[in-house]
């Protein structure tokens, strides 16, 4: 790809002629705001509420200013005849040539993908997860002040990553190939201690793969956060597949339960 376009961490546009990292700035927020609207037209009106939470007193012509000298940018950094950002009434619209790509556009295809695959295939779906998993760099646009517009794409992204984990680690299961993602999901357990079901996962897969006592130290990490940041206890759910891990219960070596709701139901 001559072009590639980085939003899953830092703002970066990959082109022939070397790195682009986008910084903290109007124009940065301006170039989220286009691209989380990829191929659709956004309003003059959305593109203010982006750039200003008190808009200038000529807010129509400091866009025009704005989109005038992002478009002379994109033109230098990637070509006009890969990325081209026009007026459309009510506002303008960035496109881009198929041979850009953007990361976080990959990411979600390929969640997509793995979504609809055969669940009776743990292997292709671990396969076809790790790959969009890995385009993962940090939070999207890390280290950028971006509007309501990119908090959302942010929260989407952020969500999909979750619950593609959580079909990572189901796969894993039934694919007896825990230790593949054990580190990975462990560093995951204590981002998220509040996602009990991904909790639930991580603890069965750290036990299938030995290692009883780190499966336990992730409940009790999730328990002390539970505690002290929102003030309540584990569901009952995640408290059983706790004592089923003590108990060394059966069902802990069991994939029926994979798909199903949260928790064992003895």
């Amino acid at each position: 790809m001559p072009v590639q376009i980085l939003c899953l961490g830092p703002l970066v546009l990959r082109t022939l002629s070397g790195d682009v990292v986008a910084h903290r700035s109007l124009r940065s927020r301006l170039l989220v705001a286009l691209l989380v609207n990829l191929g659709s037209t956004v309003s003059k009106d959305l593109l203010i509420r982006e750039l200003w939470p008190l808009p200038p007193e000529d807010a129509i012509g400091a866009i025009h200013a704005h989109v005038s000298r992002l478009r002379r940018d994109l033109d230098r950094w990637c070509g006009k005849e890969l990325v081209t950002l026009q007026p459309r009434y009510p506002g303008y619209r960035l496109e881009l040539d198929d041979r850009v790509e953007v990361d976080s556009a990959r990411f979600e295809r390929l969640a997509k993908v793995t979504g609809r695959l055969p669940r009776g295939n743990p292997h292709a779906i671990m396969e076809t997860a790790q790959e969009a998993l890995e385009l993962w760099r940090d939070e999207p646009f890390t280290g950028l002040d971006v509007g309501l517009e990119g908090q959302a794409a942010r929260l989407r992204l952020q969500e999909t990553r979750l619950s593609l984990w959580e079909i990572l680690i189901e796969s894993a299961l039934a694919a007896d190939r825990c230790s593949e993602i054990i580190a990975d999901a462990r560093k995951l357990a204590l981002s998220f201690p509040f996602r009990e079901r991904l909790q639930a996962k991580i603890m069965v897969a750290l036990y299938r793969a030995g290692r009883q006592a780190d499966a336990l130290e992730t409940y009790h990490h999730a328990r002390s956060r539970l505690a002290e940041e929102l003030g309540v206890e584990p569901t009952p759910a995640l408290r059983r597949w706790m004592t089923a891990i003590l108990r060394h219960d059966t069902v802990l070596l069991q994939n029926s339960w994979l798909f199903e709701e949260l928790g064992p139901t003895g």
